[in-house]
């Protein structure tokens, strides 16, 4: 095998590998951007950045947000970001965020107030954690929840239904649950 492609097989599989998961900030207080970021490696600067970006749109007189799901290449070093910081108790494969991300998205209605960034970041996480419990521990969702806005106790009061876990009902045949 070349040293070129040992590197490749390196880097690959580096995606399949449980992570520390991130928290990345700008701004502050509700209005702040929250995003997920798994990182390349064990403490590299690099990896990827998971979150929603909202295009506003016109209505007559109402505005609507439309959310897209964004999975990109990251620098945290370079990003401008107000704050960083490991998420304790929280760690997945890159796959296994875009995943979770991906099934939150596809029911992700955004409102200002109790569904926004921030507590998209929140249903991946609680996603997670319902998937693979000993991976995204409960100690890292209240880790989050603590260090929540408004925007995170509202929802709470509200009692919003959490779009992160899969409906119950009994697993199909087989033995196999498809999510």
């Amino acid at each position: 095998m070349s040293p070129r492609s040992s590197t490749t097989v390196s880097i690959s599989s580096m995606q399949y590998s449980l992570q520390e998961l991130h928290m990345v900030a700008w701004g502050s207080g509700s209005t702040g951007h929250w995003a997920i970021f798994v990182p390349n490696s064990l403490g590299a600067p690099r990896g990827q950045l998971i979150h929603i970006g909202v295009q506003e749109k016109s209505s007559g007189t109402a505005s609507i947000a439309d959310p897209q799901l964004m999975i990109h290449g990251f620098r945290v070093t370079s990003s401008g970001a107000d704050r960083s910081f490991q998420i304790v108790g929280a760690r997945a494969t890159l796959g296994q965020v875009e995943d979770a991300a991906r099934h939150v998205h596809a029911n992700y209605r955004y409102n200002f107030a109790t569904k926004n960034f921030q507590t998209f970041a929140m249903d991946v996480l609680m996603r997670l954690n319902h998937l693979y419990p000993s991976n995204v521990t409960a100690e890292g969702i209240s880790f989050l929840q603590n260090r929540g806005t408004v925007s995170m106790f509202l929802a709470r009061i509200f009692n919003r239904p959490q779009v992160a876990y899969p409906q119950a009902g009994p697993p199909p045949s087989g033995g196999f649950v498809i999510d």
